[in-house]
């Protein structure tokens, strides 16, 4: 007997990103995603993507959704966060750039549904955040630090939230503060180099996304984690199993 579709409700769904995880959650036997959400107003709101409608009421969409994916703004996900609690619907967020307020916000509402909170689904990307510790701390003196993240032009957040979250991993690894530079270039999906620096060698670290599929994956893997899980804010070192 076939196992029934997780149901997803896709904020942001007619964005560069948005029409990526489309793409790869179609490809998915065990996903379907039911509504687009783009803001009233947007010229694909009433047409369909890939077979997708694509609608501003995110009200009626997320009636019998099992899951909401949010690639859309920060200023759309403090909303999307609400209405999640209120009709208790696990949530997947990898939209950048939030506030203070926001991720208090998302803190407070994940003891009573499970959140996904990741600036950066890629896999291999998470990998690197979870070795970053270990050379921070054994490259601590002698060594300066330095950042430089590379995105297209279009990019709106500088630094990248990617970027942002290596600086907080160096700073709990108790690293100096790095250098941080970034670049915005044609149509570069996201590179991010970090570079330890001392007296005689260089250690460089790099990931590179060819595609924004690295990111949809690692979405479609949040999403059937999230679908399962307990209330809790999570990242993609639990989805991964990294910790």
């Amino acid at each position: 007997m076939k196992s029934e579709k997780i149901k997803v409700v896709l904020c942001g769904a007619a964005g560069r990103m948005g029409c990526t995880v489309i793409d790869c959650f179609h490809a998915a036997e065990d996903v379907e995603v039911r509504y687009g959400i783009e803001k009233k107003g947007h010229p694909e709101v009433g047409s369909a993507l890939e077979g997708v409608p694509i609608v501003s009421d995110i009200s009626s969409a997320m009636e019998d959704a099992d899951c909401l994916v949010d690639f859309s703004s920060p200023a759309f996900t403090d909303k999307l966060v609400k209405m999640s609690d209120e009709r208790g619907k696990p949530l997947v967020i990898g939209t950048t750039n939030l506030s203070g307020e926001t991720l208090g916000l998302i803190e407070n509402v994940s003891e009573r549904i499970g959140i996904v909170l990741s600036p950066n689904m890629s896999p291999a990307m998470n990998v690197l955040f979870r070795i970053v510790p270990d050379v921070a701390r054994a490259l601590e003196k002698g060594f300066d630090v330095s950042i430089v993240e590379t995105h297209h032009r279009w990019k709106k957040d500088s630094p990248s939230g990617t970027a942002r979250k290596l600086m907080r991993i160096l700073k709990d690894a108790g690293s100096k503060d790095p250098q941080v530079r970034s670049l915005r270039m044609g149509e570069i999906i996201g590179e991010h180099v970090l570079t330890f620096a001392g007296e005689g060698e260089t250690l460089k670290i790099a990931h590179c996304a060819q595609s924004r599929g690295a990111f949809a994956s690692g979405a479609l893997l949040a999403v059937r984690f999230v679908v399962k899980a307990n209330p809790g804010l999570y990242d993609m070192f639990d989805v991964l199993r990294l910790r």
